[in-house]
């Protein structure tokens, strides 16, 4: 029968205690933070991502390979849910308008327009000058090249601003560039997400995600020549941490069970009447596992250290029933009557034992932090049990030994020790004392660590990463999360949380969606239907003497009809420089740096041509954008999620 209900505990807290490491199962789910989490977690059911990052190597080796990865993944939808790793341009990039601000939309109205319009002060605008500096800037190096230098698009005035995200992205539509790639850390990594389970998917159950994209990964080991690969996330901190966890809990066991076998073995002289001992230990293990099964229903990093903490304290009561019923057996040759009595007496003892240490960890239960209190349960349970078992298994054992009394045995070097000890005890309480003195001493240097990525294992991955990321890019898996009520909402909460030096990085999906006033969308339109009219110019002939003679005669006939609009003095300035510059050329070099000068011009204006051509009047809307992305922060009912990436280290206390 006790074997039966071993196997069946066994049985039942194999199939129902669950190994939980994510931070909530620590917390009663009526605090405030717990409640606040999982008011998100139904705003936004899905695990947490799991991301791949590339760097070292070039940005087309970058991108190739984060290309090949999404491409494998996609074969295993199944597996892989919501990847992510660039923008599709086509749609955005015809409401790239949108991305501009209202003085800049003006000025290329402007521009645009009618020649009443230009008279109002268009070339005096901070942009126009910036437009016409460059391009003279740019004919003179031309001429003075005689057309040999490499000549910078115009629109790169526009990009001085290294953070100036919508310039870039609209420098890559001119380029023909079709995708913008998911980045970090200044473009130095690129990123591939991917979801770590489905809809309602609990946090720390994507192992099956995890040990998938690193096993996808190892096989694409030889295109990643060149480049650094790994992967992150909390859902593989947390399943690496639960691996770890069961791994070392295992391994401890197995420590604890040799080394009290060894020194049971040491202390008895033989080995038969310690397995006893041990047997009905972890019978009583088993009942522990079925007991926190009903109880608890789960562990965690904690509570996952009970084997080797009851075995220590399970096998002290294995301890004393064997030493005082070597005792009873000195007494009489009738093992079942020594049996009879060690129950009678130890038994009592005992129980007075078991239950004042069950006591001050049932105890535990009435802390508010819940991993503790779980230990309470567990332990205080589990001393009990394994009393019960010390109590029931090991005299049913003793009484199917056929050797079970037979007269005095040697207790060996345990007891040989104890006579030791006893005959110096002055020396014995010396040395106590001393240990004592020292061990106080050292006591004041113990503190506490609040940073528990130094409690983990060092060498697993997903720690290494973590570490490399602080260390390299000051960027962690740990981030917050804002929840908002509407697109407005979200923008104003945005620009408040990047005004606070804590805050690192804020991403929302709002940054690719404009905001749209009225009189944006009305520029917009007006801009439309300007370029509507606008034709790529035909080349200026300028192969022949005459040709150079005609072009004179134009640019004079400009002048002179726009004598009368406003310029800027440094334009100016350089108009003035630039003549010179030609009146002192001969018509060959001028010939070769005019030709080589339009070329480009014309290059850069068929293409910005072109990208106001295919622009739209509408704004962007979210069914635009990718909905692997629009899934991870707008909610079915309109939620919006911001994430908080900290500024420091926010796995020190000192930075929270």
């Amino acid at each position: 029968m006790l074997a039966l209900s071993f196997a069946a505990a066994m049985i039942y807290g194999a199939g129902h205690l669950k190994l939980q490491l994510a931070w909530t199962y620590l917390f009663d789910s009526d605090d405030p933070v717990v409640s606040r989490f999982l008011e998100a977690r139904e705003e936004f059911p899905y695990p947490g991502d799991i991301a791949v990052l590339v760097d070292r190597g070039t940005v087309e080796e970058r991108e190739k390979y984060i290309e090949l990865v999404a491409s494998e993944m996609a074969k295993e939808p199944e597996v892989f849910h919501h990847v992510f790793y660039r923008v599709d341009l086509t749609t955005p990039g015809t409401r790239a308008l949108y991305f501009l601000d209202e003085e800049l939309l003006s000025t290329l109205h402007e521009n645009l327009g009618s020649s009443e319009q230009l008279s109002r002060g268009a070339l005096v605008s901070e942009t126009a000058v910036k437009v016409q500096l460059k391009l003279l800037k740019d004919l003179k190096t031309a001429l003075l090249s005689r057309g040999r230098s490499t000549l910078v698009p115009i629109w790169k005035i526009f990009t001085d601003d290294e953070s100036n995200r919508v310039m870039e992205t609209l420098l890559r539509l001119l380029n023909g560039e079709r995708y913008v790639y998911a980045t970090l850390a200044g473009d130095q990594i690129h990123v591939l997400i991917f979801k770590g389970g489905t809809r309602g998917a609990d946090l720390s159950s994507s192992g099956l995600e995890v040990e998938a994209v690193r096993e996808l990964l190892d096989g694409l080991s030889p295109a990643a020549y060149g480049l650094r690969v790994r992967v992150t996330g909390v859902p593989v901190m947390l399943y690496d941490e639960r691996q770890t966890c069961a791994e070392d809990s295992l391994r401890s066991g197995a420590i604890s069970f040799a080394l009290i076998l060894l020194v049971f073995t040491l202390g008895f002289g033989g080995m038969r009447k310690p397995l006893y001992s041990l047997a009905a230990l972890l019978c009583g293990l088993g009942w522990t596992f079925a007991y926190a099964a009903l109880t608890v229903g789960h562990l965690n990093f904690i509570t996952v250290t009970m084997v080797s903490m009851l075995m220590g304290l399970g096998i002290d009561f294995g301890i004393h029933f064997l030493f005082r019923f070597q005792e009873e057996c000195d007494k009489t040759a009738d093992g079942e009557q020594a049996l009879v009595r060690t129950v009678q007496t130890t038994g009592v003892d005992t129980l007075v034992g078991a239950a004042a240490t069950s006591a001050s960890f049932f105890a535990l239960c009435a802390t508010d932090f819940r991993g503790v209190s779980d230990l309470g349960v567990i332990a205080g349970g589990g001393v009990m049990l394994c009393f019960l078992s010390t109590l029931s298994v090991l005299p049913a054992l003793l009484k199917l030994d056929p050797r079970m009394g037979g007269g005095r045995q040697s207790l060996g070097l345990l007891a040989a020790a104890e006579e030791s000890v006893v005959g110096h005890y002055k020396l014995a309480t010396i040395l106590s004392g001393f240990v004592l003195a020292v061990a106080l001493i050292c006591s004041t240097r113990v503190g506490f660590t609040y940073d528990l990525l130094s409690l983990q294992a060092q060498d697993i991955a997903s720690v290494q990463t973590e570490r490399a990321m602080l260390r390299e890019y000051n960027s962690t898996v740990l981030s917050g999360a804002v929840l908002v009520s509407g697109e407005k909402e979200a923008r104003r909460v945005t620009e408040k949380l990047r005004q606070l030096e804590t805050v690192g990085q804020v991403s929302t999906i709002t940054d690719l969606m404009p905001g749209v006033t009225p009189r944006k969308a009305e520029l917009v339109r007006q801009l439309v239907d300007d370029v509507k009219s606008l034709q790529i110019p035909t080349p200026v002939a300028l192969d022949r003497a005459r040709d150079l003679l005609s072009l004179q005669e134009r640019l004079k006939e400009i002048e002179d009809k726009t004598s009368h609009i406003p310029r800027d003095p440094t334009v100016t300035a350089a108009v003035d420089e630039l003549k010179q510059v030609v009146l002192e050329m001969n018509p060959g070099p001028l010939q070769d740096g005019l030709k080589s000068f339009q070329k480009t011009v014309l290059g850069d204006f068929t293409k910005v041509l072109l990208l106001l051509k295919s622009q739209k009047a509408e704004p962007l809307q979210l069914s635009d954008l990718p909905p692997d992305l629009v899934v991870r922060y707008v909610s079915p009912e309109g939620t919006y999620l911001l994430n908080v990436q900290p500024s420091l280290d926010i796995w020190k206390r000192e930075n929270l």
